[in-house]
């Protein structure tokens, strides 16, 4: 249903969107206004309408930091009811200076940039300079606030190392504020970073549909090859998510990624109108709006905890994510009608042994000139008239042939779904799933015209990752605990919140950032030590 309703949507926005006034504004809070590169960047952002009213059109919003030159930094965030958050790795290729950070909706991007969230951060590079840094350095200690309008307490003034520490929440914030607690080791000496006011002006374009249901996928033929009649998308994986693109204007067609989520490897397979493959390319979805001049960067610091600081991101940097290897079944909502899991079964050498020896429900036969896999018809009354889709680990297979040779000693399942599935256009008889032990196509060679992207689609509200020492073993562990940036919560809930000290003594600040029904920014700050 998700589908059809996309297909009758982008058929109609330009319509809609020539006499629409619905305009949407961004409250968007960082961990800090000052890092280090490999350190992480945690971006919160809330959507609201121009009475500052949660506003759930777009469901992607598009973050990021650039200097004069170019875009160094990049990522999408999902949103959910207008919110969403995500965090990215800075480059140790970045260079020391202001950057400007910059987060849109591709909605937004009809009105042009002046109507982005945009917002000056300092990024320092510990380990190279380079002949494009403009920072200048002042030692010292950072300062603290302690005039704060609005103050926020913890527990205890003093703490020792890996201890837990609580801090009591206003009742006004409860809810849709964002907290950060980081070590006082470095600060921009000139005022904080204030976000540029964004400004509708002008008539908008009808360039970019609003991402109402997810992330649009825009993919174009290559420069010098033939027309695109249709596109084809598979995500590699244990998961089953295919998509077929739907023409937009000229040469691109957009595909609907609804549930894609992080890093994933994809194939996409262009046609002509004679269902020859042509080489395709992803088009980018950010506007890279470079900014025209930078302020240079101004900085006091402590030097043995900018030491400590750099050592703990080289060790955050050299962790390796784990991968999802759950399987699961489902394609467009639907489960399986069949299941056969190989591994209880007798190794076969091919898949077309494993048909024919123990596979019920698929029939391999010729279909216009070439041989193609059926389904049995949900009626039970026989195979049906039209081929089924077949994948392999997600991806849309073309050569049936060549699948039949595949080793079936590879292949973890075989999954069959009966009855009718839309993808784009058209209507397919019937799911055939195979789905290998690593879900990567191992030994499979994709064919000159297929290619395989590695595409990063929107986070979906990643977890910040604290340590917590609630026994006497954890806290006296020999692995050191070199943390500056202690806790971060995009979405504080409930009267009051906990964490723990790492084993960097000195100075902490807590900032508790909100907004008010006029949508102005509102800080709560806080302070405490650790010994």
């Amino acid at each position: 249903m998700k589908r059809l309703l996309f297909y009758i949507w982008i058929s109609l926005v330009p319509f809609m969107c020539q006499g629409q006034n619905v305009l949407e504004y961004l409250q968007v809070v960082t961990d800090r206004n000052l890092y280090i590169t490999g350190e992480r960047l945690y971006v919160s952002v809330r959507v609201v309408d121009d009475g500052q009213n949660p506003l759930d059109m777009s469901k992607v919003a598009y973050v990021e930091l650039c200097d004069k030159q170019k875009a160094h930094v990049q990522f999408m965030i999902a949103l959910k009811d207008g919110q969403g958050w995500g965090d990215v790795l800075l480059p140790v290729t970045m260079h020391s200076g202001n950057y400007e950070l910059s987060v849109y909706t591709s909605y937004m991007k009809n009105f042009g940039p002046d109507c982005f969230y945009r917002k000056n951060l300092g990024v320092v590079n510990l380990n190279f300079k380079s002949p494009e840094d403009n920072l200048v350095w002042e030692e010292g200690l950072p300062s603290i606030s302690v005039s704060s309008d609005y103050p926020i307490h913890t527990d205890k003034p003093i703490y020792g190392k890996r201890s837990q520490i609580k801090v009591q929440l206003p009742i006004e914030c409860q809810g849709h504020a964002t907290l950060s607690v980081r070590r006082l080791d470095m600060e921009m000496i000139s005022e904080k970073p204030t976000p540029e006011v964004q400004s509708y002006v002008g008539e908008p374009s009808t360039d970019y549909l609003p991402e109402s249901e997810g992330h649009l996928l825009s993919v174009q033929a290559a420069e010098g090859t033939g027309s695109l009649a249709q596109v084809q998308l598979g995500v590699m994986g244990l998961n089953t998510h295919v998509a077929d693109g739907k023409r937009f204007r000229g040469n691109e067609f957009l595909l609907p990624m609804y549930g894609v989520y992080g890093h994933q490897h994809v194939a996409l397979a262009g046609f002509d109108s004679q269902n020859n493959l042509i080489p395709v390319t992803i088009k980018s979805p950010y506007a890279q709006c470079l900014p025209g001049e930078l302020p240079s960067l101004k900085v006091k610091y402590d030097e043995m905890a900018l030491k400590y600081r750099l050592l703990a991101s080289q060790l955050q940097g050299s962790i390796v994510p784990q991968r999802d290897l759950q399987q699961r079944f489902t394609v467009e909502g639907r489960e399986p009608s069949y299941i056969y899991n190989l591994s209880e079964y007798t190794p076969m050498k091919s898949i077309h042994e494993a048909l024919v020896e123990f596979v019920e429900g698929i029939k391999y036969d010729k279909y216009k000139g070439s041989y193609a896999l059926f389904t049995t018809t949900e009626e039970f009354i026989g195979y049906s008239n039209q081929p089924a889709l077949v994948l392999l680990d997600g991806v849309p297979v073309q050569d049936i042939d060549k699948l039949m040779e595949y080793d079936a000693r590879r292949i973890h399942y075989i999954l069959i779904y009966r009855g009718k599935y839309t993808f784009g256009d058209k209507v397919q008889e019937g799911v055939i799933s195979f789905t290998t032990y690593s879900g990567e196509l191992p030994s499979y060679q994709l064919t000159e015209n297929e290619r395989l992207y590695e595409y990063d689609f929107p986070q979906n509200r990643p977890s910040f990752n604290a340590e917590e020492y609630g026994n006497s073993t954890e806290v006296s562990t020999e692995r050191p605990d070199f943390r500056s940036l202690l806790y971060w919560n995009p979405q504080v809930k409930g009267d009051a919140v906990s964490f723990y000290s790492s084993d960097m003594t000195g100075k902490y600040e807590i900032e508790l950032t909100t907004y008010n029904s006029l949508g102005e920014e509102k800080t709560y700050l806080g302070y405490f030590e650790v010994q």
